[in-house]
């Protein structure tokens, strides 16, 4: 995991999101007039004042062209330029460089997710998609998969894919190893099948997906949370009012079966 120190000249660098922040041990085989370079070009990035960050890290680019901090710097250049909404330069002329000329650095990794983000940003969602994919496909294990996957439900709910958003629900939920820096995506992927499954009036699909997230009691009030509206609405249709009390049904008898047992 890439952590930063949070004390003395790491300072500037710990007020950095995670797609921004440079490898502990990275930093901590830098020259310091290296380092010195990248805290003026970072003071100036968390300053808004992209251009000129933009400059400072090109700077170091020149003057330290072989540092293992290179990479660092041109991912932190093609940030400033997306900042600065020159988002087709910083695909191909950063975050494509990056993967070019580094292309085994956590930096590569963080661009190829960073080329889908900016494309999606410009509305650009076939090339997002291209991006996203080929990051996941790259980078299975990396974090940056994770957050690929997650960007590609957003683009399938935009373009009414609901079959390949559901199969990234399903990714995320069941086949994903669940930690600490993934726990966002993991957990809402969990509920939004879970709440899809119910719409569909599946009580037993919506339990699964439910059930990697919550248990016990915890689980019992989030399947209660979440089969309300679907039920509601099911019910109050006349079409699909016999597959909205049968969910009802399953959801009032795995409660009463549950009760004895929370109340012990």
């Amino acid at each position: 995991m890439i952590l930063l120190l949070l004390t003395g000249s790491f300072s500037v660098f710990a007020q950095l999101g995670y797609l921004e922040q440079i490898p502990v041990e990275t930093f901590s085989k830098m020259r310091e007039v290296e380092r010195f370079q990248l805290k003026v070009a970072g003071k100036f990035y968390l300053k808004g004042e992209y251009k000129i960050a933009a400059s400072e890290y090109e700077k170091f680019l020149t003057l330290y062209e072989r540092s293992l901090a290179a990479p660092y710097a041109q991912l932190m250049w093609s940030h400033c330029l997306v900042k600065q909404r020159k988002v087709y330069t910083a695909i191909k002329d950063g975050f494509q460089s990056v993967i070019d000329y580094w292309p085994d650095s956590h930096e590569a990794m963080l661009s190829g997710y960073l080329i889908g983000r900016s494309y999606q940003s410009a509305g650009e969602l076939q090339n997002a998609e291209k991006a996203y994919i080929r990051n996941i496909s790259t980078h299975p294990k990396h974090h940056t998969s994770v957050l690929s996957k997650w960007e590609l439900a957003e683009i399938y709910r935009i373009r009414k894919n609901p079959v390949n958003r559901v199969k990234i629900w399903e990714d995320l939920a069941y086949k994903t190893k669940r930690t600490k820096e993934n726990s966002y995506q993991t957990t809402h992927a969990s509920i939004y099948l879970g709440q899809h499954h119910f719409y569909s009036g599946n009580f037993v699909e919506a339990f699964k997906a439910l059930d990697t997230t919550y248990k016990g009691r915890s689980l019992v009030n989030r399947l209660y949370q979440y089969a309300s509206s679907p039920i509601s609405s099911l019910t109050g249709n006349q079409e699909k009012a016999a597959t909205g009390t049968k969910l009802a049904d399953e959801l009032i008898a795995y409660i009463l079966e549950q009760v004895p047992q929370d109340l012990t």
